[in-house]
């Protein structure tokens, strides 16, 4: 008589669910910017995504009002910005007492030793995280002359899914225009 455990009797029965899958394209995390504008970033400079009580960021006076202010996550500090107001896009009206924050990660060798490199932290409040896509670089389509002038900085491009368009963003440029990195930490 022949003892299995259910993992190996699931194996004998569904080996397709065991087998490694290699699915097509890099992975984006998906989120809406606006109330009518879908935008992704490559997860490769995401770091994490939070739901913020407003509380816990610290306000910064002084500053444009695209900075909502200072933050901490992991025990590193860093500046939180409205992200359609870097864009030059209306907000939406939104009235709440926390942050959809997504903390873009990107690395840039210091000036003093090209050798080393040093993570830059960025919070970008959006309006709702909607998930993880896939991406496959040769959909990728370059922006059109009907994107403003305040966004095409920011842009990779855009791709059509299900008759939508999403913007891909690159977080590089994010990171650099928005003047704040002096690390608090």
């Amino acid at each position: 008589m022949l003892t299995s455990t259910p993992g190996s009797r699931l194996q004998e029965l569904l080996p397709e669910m065991f087998q490694p899958t290699e699915l097509p394209g890099q992975p984006y995390l998906r989120f809406q910017l606006t109330a009518d504008i879908k935008a992704l970033l490559s997860m490769e400079h995401v770091r994490e995504s939070l739901l913020v009580p407003a509380r816990q960021i610290t306000p910064l006076p002084n500053m444009p009002e695209t900075v909502i202010g200072l933050m901490s996550s992991r025990e590193r500090v860093f500046c939180a910005i409205e992200l359609d107001l870097l864009f030059g896009l209306r907000p939406s009206p939104v009235y709440s007492r926390q942050y959809h924050i997504v903390v873009l990660r990107v690395s840039q060798s210091s000036s003093q030793q090209s050798s080393s490199e040093q993570e830059l932290l960025l919070g970008i409040a959006v309006n709702s995280i909607l998930g993880i896509t896939r991406l496959i670089s040769e959909n990728l389509q370059l922006p059109r002359e009907d994107f403003s002038s305040s966004l095409k900085p920011y842009l990779q491009g855009y791709v059509v899914e299900k008759k939508e368009k999403l913007l891909v963003l690159d977080a590089r440029a994010i990171t650099t225009a928005s003047i704040l990195y002096n690390d608090p930490t």
